[in-house]
């Protein structure tokens, strides 16, 4: 129930991505795109996510499909919705539900030297004050029932000095011509080839490659700026670049690419059929290299790789709908079937649950874990001296989780997590400890 955000978020992010692919190209690209979508990394991992990333992109599309669809009404009514659609997005996630479509709008309305019709300064600044009262009624409400200006200060923090002087995630300002690719994975690899051509393309297009550009343009541009910097900070970008690659697609089955992009997306296609063959490959040469047993794992290989097969026979006769159906019916064998079936790993909440059949008390050790702290689902102790912590677990007879390794010899794991790992006081150290009188606080 709690993923339930993302995931309706997601599919309405689907339905604004093929508008606008179809209002700027035509319904073939906007399926495409579509398609591309729902098979990019980045949007299947955040949309079963229950965090508020997926809210975030969502609202912050939403708001620039609102003013691509509404920007040449005669009446100035669809700007107060403007206002309070990135109000409410606002409060999702942060500012820049505002930014992010404002900056990236101006940038388009200074590109093409157009701005909206009929648009007055007293409506815009009418609209921006509904927007605002909308915006800060929830943290205005919250400072008056809790009695504090916390929230208000949280708002400041998060958002004005995160961007300007960030305290954390301060990642290089090349961070995101990075991460853009395992965000739009695997289709990020024909990203460079979507904006070459459609730069070379825009003297026919000029208003739609201009939109197109621009929008995707500015919204990099504003992340990149910001001081701080995370990967997820970029999913709003994501339906765009599934729109470049969605209409690269398509005038490849049309031949109208040059011919070393015509080359370069026929290997990308061969590429991801032979990657997605290979298992077959290993399991017919080399069984006993893979962790479970082979007969478990034969049908569902051998279905991805005749997948695959049909992948390198969709691309070699430009057949797009086919090629990117296969790689959606690729990526599902191998996320529902092939990957649990070779890795077979606890998942979070298994082994959260493990931790607390021990029926101890448990805390943390310098920094508490929000998603650990869930599934436990009781009140939690954070230290920050691993003397204190040490001497708390042999007299309470509790579980420590941390995010690394403690001292060799005072410690035993009990569970082990890719990200954190749950820990007790070895009893032998502790007998030592008794017997020689020196007691937990001797921190020799």
């Amino acid at each position: 129930m709690i993923r339930l955000p993302s995931v309706i978020s997601a599919l309405l992010l689907l339905l604004l991505t093929f508008d606008l692919a179809r209002k700027w190209f035509d319904t073939r690209t906007g399926l495409l795109s579509m398609a591309v979508l729902m098979s990019s990394y980045g949007f299947i991992f955040w949309a079963r996510n229950a965090q508020v990333e997926m809210l975030n992109t969502f609202f912050i599309l939403l708001s620039i499909w609102y003013f691509m669809r509404h920007k040449s009404d005669q009446s100035q009514g669809w700007l107060y919705v403007f206002g309070v659609i990135m109000a409410l997005g606002a409060n999702m996630k942060g500012l820049p539900a505002y930014g992010v479509p404002v900056f990236s709008i101006i940038l388009l309305c200074i590109v093409k030297k157009e701005w909206p019709s009929n648009l007055t300064w007293r409506h815009c600044v009418a609209a921006m004050a509904l927007s605002l009262a909308v915006y800060f009624a929830l943290p205005l409400a919250a400072a008056y029932f809790m009695g504090t200006w916390d929230p208000l200060k949280l708002i400041w923090q998060e958002n004005v000095v995160r961007f300007f002087t960030p305290f954390d995630h301060k990642g290089p300002i090349w961070t995101y011509f990075i991460r853009i690719f395992d965000l739009a994975a695997p289709w990020s690899l024909l990203l460079p080839a979507a904006l070459i051509h459609l730069f070379l393309k825009r003297r026919g297009r000029t208003s739609t490659a201009m939109e197109l550009i621009t929008l995707f343009g500015g919204i990099f541009i504003f992340f990149t700026l910001s001081g701080s910097r995370r990967s997820y900070y970029l999913l709003p970008i994501i339906p765009f670049a599934s729109i470049l690659v969605g209409y690269l697609l398509v005038e490849f089955s049309r031949r109208v690419v040059v011919r070393p992009l015509d080359y370069f997306i026929k290997g990308f296609g061969f590429l991801l059929g032979i990657i997605f063959i290979t298992p077959l490959v290993v399991l017919v040469a080399h069984p006993s290299a893979l962790p479970v047993d082979s007969c478990m794992l034969w049908p569902v290989v051998i279905l991805a790789a005749l997948v695959s097969t049909s992948m390198i026979a969709f691309t070699a006769t430009r057949r797009i709908g086919g090629m990117t159906g296969s790689m959606i019916a690729a990526g599902l064998i191998y996320t529902f079937a092939v990957i649990p079936l070779s890795a077979q790993l606890p998942n979070l909440r298994t082994q959260v649950m493990e931790v607390k059949s021990l029926g101890k008390p448990c805390a943390f050790f310098r920094k508490q874990q929000d998603r650990v702290l869930y599934y436990l689902d009781g009140p939690c102790l954070v230290f920050s001296d691993e003397v204190a912590v040490y001497d708390w677990a042999v007299q309470q007879g509790g579980v420590l989780i941390v995010n690394d390794d403690m001292p060799e010899g005072r410690w035993v794991t009990v569970v082990k997590s890719r990200t954190w790992n749950a820990m007790v006081p070895s009893p032998s150290q502790h007998r030592q400890d008794a017997s020689t009188g020196a007691g937990s606080r001797d921190t020799n």
